[in-house]
């Protein structure tokens, strides 16, 4: 198994470490006081989704004839009574053109997305507990429980991989820390928090989702360099000055046979001095003036 492929499992199980351990602690009512708030708000998300799927597809259907009966805006009307008067601008004399369709999934669409930024909101105000045991999760098992064992988290040492400083020496509290503030990146969590104090609903989606996306692509950035850099070191781990190596059973450090020093040592054996080149020493052609004359008489 490659070291990349062994990284990638440790990462999946420390990962799945964490989010146990954050969902039971904040599932727990006397740790977290917040999360019936929490749950009643998701609820209304899911709900707010479901409704708001659902009416498209069928106000989609009924008008695929280009028309809107008596009994299709009554089963609009009845369904989606959230909708009902929007629905009503527009279904006029019992008549639904084209031009006012699109104005209805348009004000539909207006709708949703008000509501959805006023649900994230509350959403995110009842999960500042939750973000805080997140966050602390993150480094008591990423930073201070590396730092005890030396470079090893569960999935590591399952997986027989260590975090070491790029001299090989143990990793510190200053190395591990970078690590997980770039991987991990807490930072999304501490400015969740910061903004429901400080921000409108509206601006807290927009720095919300800025951020989201910053941690998205980050993300990605890691993978890539992992996958492709030589060394298979990351972002955060160029940043934290740090490197993960295999252990033989021994707890010794393995040195993975890579592509490249395959086709370094293959070119190394394959190549031979090349031999001197003998000089070739060019025949003097001796030429008969005598005879030459002869033929020319």
């Amino acid at each position: 198994m490659t070291k990349t492929l062994k990284r990638i499992i440790a990462y999946l199980i420390d990962t799945l470490i964490v989010t146990i351990i954050v969902y039971l602690l904040s599932y727990t009512p006397i740790i977290n006081y917040q999360i019936n708030d929490y749950n009643k708000y998701y609820d209304e998300y899911i709900e707010l989704n479901e409704q708001y799927t659902n009416f498209n597809t069928d106000v989609e259907n009924y008008y695929e004839d280009k028309e809107l009966d008596n009994d299709e805006y009554t089963n609009l009307a009845e369904n989606y009574p959230q909708y009902k008067e929007i629905i009503d601008n527009y279904y006029l004399e019992n008549t639904l053109t084209e031009d006012n369709y699109n104005e209805i999934l348009k004000d539909i669409n207006d709708n949703y997305n008000d509501r959805y930024i006023e649900i994230y909101y509350k959403i995110s105000e009842y999960s500042i507990i939750q973000n805080i045991i997140y966050t602390v999760v993150i480094i008591l098992y990423f930073v201070i429980f590396n730092i005890l064992t030396k470079g090893q988290t569960l999935g590591k040492k399952l997986l027989k991989l260590k975090i070491v400083n790029i001299d090989d020496k143990p990793v510190t509290f200053i190395n591990c820390l970078l690590r997980a503030i770039i991987l991990y990146f807490p930072i999304y969590y501490i400015i969740k928090i910061i903004g429901i104090y400080t921000l409108n609903a509206n601006n807290y989606f927009i720095l919300s989702t800025i951020f989201y996306k910053i941690q998205y692509y980050l993300n990605w950035i890691i993978i890539l360099m992992i996958v492709i850099r030589k060394d298979g070191r990351g972002l955060h781990e160029l940043a934290s000055r740090t490197k993960v190596i295999m252990l033989d059973k021994n707890g010794n450090e393995v040195i993975e046979e890579n592509i490249y020093n395959d086709i370094d040592k293959e070119t190394t054996n394959n190549t031979e001095e090349p031999k001197p080149k003998k000089k070739k020493t060019k025949k003097k052609i001796v030429v008969d003036e005598i005879s030459n004359e002869k033929k020319e008489k």
